[in-house]
């Protein structure tokens, strides 16, 4: 399988090339037929997707025609996954805020529903890292800059990349050995008050031995961090730069005069993106606008505020 990209305008294709390649487990559209606007106890079960419906209502659709996409970062940590397709942006479990983007899409589009140029409801969206499973991604500045340094020396083609057997990379293992290490620390802490308490049976070489162990840990760590990291680039050459490259550019626009809207949620989303659109060469077709990520937002109104400024400013 080794197709060149071509752009496609109707939705009902974009959506079955999407199945040929494997992206639909790694893209969705922000597309909410649940959600209604209202606040209540079981808000985030509204944004549960359970199928892709192409209908002709035009405010609560799937949509590939406003010239938006929406890009998030990599996938957070869950304790359930689903093997359902078009489920990134639509978790329903207990740490999730995927239903802050439906609420931030239903007020946006309501409160420009005279004048607004487009509606975001239904948006195309995608995750630049696909299969990198971690709800704290670090080091994303080093990566970055690694991109940057070599960029002349990645080369992508305009061919559909397969993702059926897509590889994955979770942070798990370092999760756990950072959480060790804390509490090791924790654990430090109380060690040292104890020293000097009557009856305590802790001595100096207790604690030393116990310094000595986290020093060991953090040096595992760092080594899992470097593992990590370089394993982290060449996924990111391998894949998801032909993925970010196939699927703009089949989503592309067709008036050279205007070019398409990439929102980014949060700042690291937003300086991937844009060594991607660089790397790609399609920063001249792209405008690439940074909004606060919608877990970070202090409140509704703020997500929508910080929505209507980046927008207004384009």
């Amino acid at each position: 399988m080794d197709e060149k990209i071509k752009r496609i305008t109707d939705i009902n294709k974009f959506i079955e090339n999407l199945r040929v390649y494997g992206y639909e487990k790694y893209c969705t559209f922000l597309y909410y037929p649940n959600y209604k606007g209202k606040e209540n106890v079981d808000i985030k079960k509204t944004v549960k997707l359970n199928d892709i419906k192409c209908k002709d209502d035009d405010n609560n659709k799937p949509r590939i025609d406003n010239n938006v996409i929406f890009l998030g970062l990599n996938a957070a940590t869950r304790y359930k996954t689903t093997e359902k397709e078009f489920q990134t942006m639509h978790d329903i479990s207990n740490l999730s805020n995927d239903y802050k983007i439906a609420q931030l899409l239903y007020d946006y589009d309501n409160q420009n529903i005279q004048n607004s140029k487009f509606k975001l409801s239904g948006s195309f969206a995608f995750d630049l890292l696909s299969d990198v499973i971690t709800t704290n991604l670090f080091n994303i500045n080093s990566i970055v800059k690694r991109l940057d340094n070599n960029k002349e020396n990645i080369k992508i083609r305009d061919k559909y990349i397969d993702f059926k057997n897509l590889p994955k990379i979770s942070y798990s293992r370092l999760s756990r050995l950072h959480d060790q290490i804390r509490l090791k620390k924790d654990n430090l802490v109380i060690k040292y008050e104890n020293l000097n308490r009557k009856n305590n049976k802790t001595n100096k070489n207790d604690i030393d031995n116990y310094i000595n162990t986290i020093k060991y840990m953090e040096s595992e760590e760092r080594k899992m961090k470097s593992g990590l990291l370089n394993r982290l680039y060449k996924h990111i050459v391998k894949y998801d730069l032909p993925y970010f490259n196939a699927l703009i550019k089949t989503l592309s626009y067709d008036n050279k005069n205007k070019r398409k809207i990439i929102i980014c949620f949060g700042s690291k989303t937003y300086k991937l993106a844009s060594i991607f659109a660089d790397i790609c060469e399609l920063t001249s077709d792209l405008m690439i606008v940074k909004i606060t990520h919608y877990s970070a937002a202090k409140s509704r109104n703020k997500r929508l505020e910080n929505l209507n400024d980046k927008l207004n400013k384009k």
